[in-house]
């Protein structure tokens, strides 16, 4: 598919409006409407000098970064190209880092999607990662260092991954219909949609807003810890709701007391409404590093709420595992002490999660003065 066919899929029909537009340039760039909602997009043209990045084509780049951070809108930027122009020399550095801090200014402004339809190399896949979201087709092919200098073509680290570069057009155009403009905008959308984005978080919409799904049943590996993480940051740079469905199994081996603390750190630090949901077991690490630091608590009827597995409680304490739940880590008894907001049955869970919705949706909190937090990672 060409690269026009592929931005009229991505933009609503005729709205499309290309900018410094000349037949020698590898990059498409414009705005345009998304589902009615103004939106920037660029686009490596591949098929004209192999999509390479040069000074002309960074300063159309820079541009569209620019545009959509002073009004507040969208960007999508779609890749395939085999590099830079490396004749241009430091020229093509002073490009590719003025390209990045135009990024970077716009990260936590306004959504950022990156597609990659084909090679995304070196910078580009620097770039790439930048994003809040990267979805790919299943060629495409995203790495650093080359394969002939012993590079290795990354696998599994796209948020989506799909079939074709129209699918993966689609999937972005679907996935900003969720998505606040900006982050000073609130998201309207119809309920009932929903888009999975991997390691247990997806994005749905309730009552007509989008809100951020963490779902924890497996155990978690270093992987997913970091991809929650990430996620849920994101949630909070543009105040959509998260909610944590607890069914937890705790920790993988290879997760560290890095990848434990930066879940902590960015949960706990989260100033978006949070939403807890215990479906089943909550006990140990996983439950209070993430859906502890909930504003609103739901659980099930049978739900078990225990600082440590109940096996290990039950045999530190000389009971049996009945009684430990019956005494210690029962609903009743969370309820009790102040735990737990809500007790409900599955059948309730829909109508749970809009009230608790309702209760947290105008949360303040004020926050000490400073420029960011010392994320870890």
């Amino acid at each position: 598919m060409t690269t026009t066919a592929l931005l009229e899929k991505l933009f609503d029909e005729n709205s499309f409006c290309e900018l410094q537009k000349h037949e020698e340039s590898s990059v498409i760039a414009g705005f345009g409407k998304i589902a009615g909602s103004q939106a920037y997009a660029y686009i490596q043209d591949i098929s004209v000098k192999s999509g390479a990045v040069n000074k002309n084509t960074a300063a159309k780049m820079k541009k569209i970064y620019a545009d959509a951070v002073k009004f507040g809108a969208p960007l999508v930027a779609v890749f395939d190209s085999k590099g830079g122009e490396i004749g241009e020399g430091i020229e093509l550095i002073e490009a590719y880092t003025d390209i990045i801090a135009d990024c970077a200014r716009l990260s936590g402004v306004v959504p950022l999607i990156s597609v990659v339809t084909g090679q995304c190399s070196g910078l580009n896949a620097a770039l790439c990662r930048m994003s809040d979201f990267v979805i790919a087709t299943e060629e495409a092919e995203i790495f650093f260092t080359p394969p002939f200098l012993g590079g290795k073509k990354e696998i599994n680290t796209a948020d989506i991954t799909v079939k074709t570069a129209e699918e993966a057009v689609l999937k972005a155009r679907e996935l900003l219909s969720l998505l606040p403009p900006n982050n000073l905008e609130a998201s309207s959308c119809a309920d009932g949609v929903e888009i999975e984005l991997g390691a247990g978080t997806k994005l749905e919409t309730l009552s007509n807003s989008a809100a951020g799904i963490v779902t924890l049943e497996e155990k978690l590996n270093a992987a997913d810890t970091a991809r929650i993480a990430r996620f849920v940051s994101f949630c909070d740079n543009f105040s959509l709701p998260v909610i944590t469905i607890i069914n937890s199994a705790g920790f993988e081996m290879d997760v560290s007391s890095r990848d434990t603390a930066r879940l902590a750190q960015v949960y706990a630090s989260a100033t978006t409404p949070k939403i807890t949901l215990i479906t089943g077991n909550a006990s140990g690490a996983a439950f209070m590093l993430t859906g502890g630091f909930g504003d609103f608590t739901i659980a099930y009827e049978n739900a078990v709420i225990s600082p440590v597995p109940v096996k290990t409680a039950a045999v530190f304490l000389e009971m049996s595992e009945e009684d430990y739940i019956k005494e210690h880590a029962g609903v009743q008894n969370a309820l009790k002490k102040g735990y737990i907001d809500l007790v409900i049955t599955p059948e309730e869970k829909q109508t749970a999660l809009v009230t608790a919705l309702e209760a947290v949706r105008n949360k303040r909190v004020a926050s000490p003065k400073r420029k960011h937090i010392n994320f870890i990672f």
